[in-house]
């Protein structure tokens, strides 16, 4: 009996941590991944533990449609009502394992050693189902039969001790199984690729126009599109290659763009200056994979992050674009001024650097706040409106100005 409270704790832990893990992944279409994302997520399934998984086996077929609903109601409530939907029930059901398992483990020692040893053993689980999720289930297995074999292993972990109940959970997450692969062909049916990664839930489909998008998943924001004929898109791609007009690079400028997505912007630049030497740096794989496949991307692209290749390369550019602010999600570390800093030196002199901003939610917020931050390294610079409604901010490095 102690040998199975023991798996029992540990299933717990691992579960446990492993729909953490996929909940931040699942919200992350409609709410970003900043601290405020996980703060709400964390908080609601501590919640749910300090009070208290079938739940868990339907939240692939009913997860999205929760979250998309609650995005309405904006961002931080939603992000707070979804966590708690989508994590926190399981969470309460989970929490019950534990004292569960610390009774079957207590002995001659008594409860004190026996709850030490039932945290240890669901804190080992914990760490083995976050490596799992994070590396293993969510690039290769996909979200829908991550979140299935969550539950599965909630429900060996439930027999272990003796849960019964935790046979119809076992049936519960093969139907989940069958359910979520059927809508996920449904889905893919009416997509020209689907493609889990690290880092995005990558989607590339044709509109009714012709146009092809991709998109990162429930929030519909466009990462990259492309018209059948090769013309103008309506977005501020097609205001991206008037960039190296405005620096001092002449009829050959060096572009280095960092956030290509699909690269839509990067192939605007190179069709529009065929002889520039332009270099593109893409934090995720697949992107690069749904650009070549779908989007003419040729140019060639370094996968690494903005920040770090911007801190790290020698090289000096001409154009130096930063687009990695995606529908309002600021990854912070490359909207401060150190990071600004690192871009100017990758600048000639009279080069310029242009960020890409969104007016989300119609409002100036974040071109706002990038264009303060960027006036730290470069002194002042210029705005300017895009197609599709985003803001270009402009700054230059001035000839005989030493920013190393």
């Amino acid at each position: 009996m102690k040998v199975r409270a023991a798996a029992a704790a540990f299933c717990a832990g691992w579960t446990l941590m492993m729909l953490e893990i996929l909940a931040g992944r699942l919200m992350a279409p409609w709410f970003g991944q900043s601290v405020q994302q996980w703060g709400a997520l964390i908080g609601c399934v501590m919640t749910a533990m300090a009070l208290g998984a079938a739940w868990a086996a339907g939240t692939p077929l009913f997860g999205k449609a929760l979250l998309a609903a609650f995005a309405e109601l904006g961002q931080v409530p939603g992000m707070i009502l979804g966590a708690a939907a989508i994590a926190g029930v399981p969470a309460f059901a989970l929490a019950a394992v534990s004292p569960a398992c610390a009774a079957a483990l207590a002995g001659e020692d008594g409860a004190g050693p026996a709850a030490g040893r039932a945290a240890a053993l669901s804190t080992l689980g914990s760490i083995g189902g976050t490596f799992f999720a994070a590396f293993v289930a969510i690039p290769y297995l996909g979200v829908a039969l991550s979140y299935v074999v969550a539950t599965l292993i909630a429900a060996v972990g439930g027999l272990a001790v003796g849960f019964r109940a935790d046979a119809r959970l076992a049936a519960a997450g093969l139907g989940a199984l069958a359910a979520g692969f059927a809508v996920e062909r449904q889905e893919a049916a009416r997509l020209l690729l689907a493609l889990e990664t690290t880092h995005n839930s990558i989607q590339v489909a044709a509109r009714d126009d012709g146009a092809v998008v991709l998109t990162t998943g429930g929030n519909g924001v466009v990462q990259s599109k492309a018209r059948p004929d090769g013309g103008p898109t309506g977005m501020y791609y097609d205001a991206l290659p008037a960039a190296p007009a405005l620096s001092a690079g002449g009829e050959r400028p060096r572009v280095l763009v960092l956030g290509v997505a699909g690269g839509s912007g990067l192939t605007a630049i190179a069709r529009a200056w065929p002889q520039a030497d332009v270099l593109g740096v893409e934090l995720d794989p697949g992107m690069t994979f749904a650009g070549r496949a779908h989007f003419d991307l040729t140019a060639p692209v370094v996968h690494a992050d903005a920040r770090r290749f911007a801190e790290t390369d020698q090289a000096l550019y001409d154009v130096v674009l930063t687009d990695v602010y995606t529908g309002g999600v600021v990854p912070f570390h490359v909207a401060t001024a150190e990071y600004f800093a690192a871009a100017a030196r990758r600048l000639s002199p009279g080069g310029v650097a242009v960020v890409n901003a969104c007016r989300c939610g119609g409002g100036e917020a974040l071109p706002g706040a990038l264009a303060a931050t960027m006036a730290t390294a470069f002194g002042t610079g210029a705005a300017a409106d895009a197609p599709g409604g985003n803001v270009l901010l402009f700054a230059w490095r001035e000839p005989g100005v030493d920013l190393a």
